[in-house]
């Protein structure tokens, strides 16, 4: 799929032509009164990943603005860097975030927490490996008509 048609379009779109029909975003500090483990998330995605590949997007305000690639070991230490709020995923600027494409699920990590979306059975899987982080999140829930 030539995804440059997505440049300056929504996510929401992304997710529709993908068949991401499903979403679910960990708990953050205001809701459990404790930061919950960045390193857990990070360590979670990349389970679920393994190392299938993904695109690296670029947005503002939800806008796909870029897709480029990156070695999936970078991706990780980058990620794991934003808890210090270091490194190629982190902006100063709240409009602009990072998110990643695989083919089976879309995500946006920060620090200390994760936005997932993908079909109904890797939204069940990505919730059951946050299970076994021990990671809180809210009930994955169908996006379809949104």
């Amino acid at each position: 799929m030539d995804l440059n048609k997505f440049i300056g379009k929504n996510e929401k779109e992304l997710e529709r032509e993908y068949g991401f029909t499903h979403y679910l975003e960990t708990k953050d500090s205001l809701i459990l009164d404790i930061e919950q483990s960045h390193e857990s998330i990070v360590n979670a995605f990349f389970e679920f990943i393994k190392d299938d590949g993904i695109k690296v997007i670029k947005t503002e305000n939800g806008d796909v603005k870029e897709f480029f690639d990156m070695d999936m070991e970078d991706i990780k230490n980058n990620l794991l860097f934003l808890e210090e709020d270091k490194r190629r995923f982190y902006n100063d600027d709240c409009e602009i975030s990072y998110g990643f494409l695989g083919k089976n699920f879309f995500a946006y990590i920060f620090s200390g927490i994760m936005m997932f979306s993908a079909n109904q059975e890797n939204v069940n899987k990505m919730a059951r490996i946050l299970d076994k982080y021990s990671l809180k999140y809210f009930e994955p829930y169908n996006i379809e008509n949104e």
